[in-house]
């Protein structure tokens, strides 16, 4: 939710939570952060209404370069209609899921062996010099200007 105080801007709308602005649909890179898509919606949106099409441009937009895609979300986002057709296109996903009584029976139904611990990938270490701060100059300015 993106809230604004602007008196007289277009598709702004109250949230549930009765603020007052947008809700916008960002779809970036994880890797790099970078955004490919934003889409300013009115703040009375749910999360993942309007997302399919949004997210089949970033899939061609960067299966090409990528190879590999994996789509990820919080739970809103696991649009069942769709899992089975991006898993049909080799891509994967990671959503969150509510644990709905079905759901929790289904998983506790699993094998032992179909789990396996999540492993996390080890923090990126850089590997160049840090940069020095900036010299501060804002003061010097202004006590130029001023003199």
């Amino acid at each position: 939710m993106a809230p604004t105080l602007g008196q007289c801007k277009g598709g702004m709308a109250l949230s549930y939570k009765g603020d007052l602005g947008y809700a916008p649909l960002i779809i970036s890179l994880a890797n790099t952060r970078e955004v490919l898509y934003l889409v300013n919606r009115p703040g009375n949106v749910v999360s993942h209404e309007g997302c399919v099409p949004w997210i089949e441009r970033a899939i061609e937009l960067v299966r090409l370069p990528a190879g590999e895609i994996t789509l990820r979300g919080d739970s809103d986002f696991t649009l069942t209609a769709e899992l089975d057709r991006w898993d049909s296109q080799g891509i994967k996903f990671l959503f969150g899921m509510d644990a709905h009584q079905k759901v929790v029976q289904l998983a506790e139904a699993l094998p032992e062996r179909a789990w396996k611990p999540l492993e996390r990938l080890a923090r990126y270490e850089i590997a160049t010099e840090p940069r020095r701060k900036p010299l501060r100059v804002k003061e010097a300015i202004v006590r130029f200007r001023v003199t």
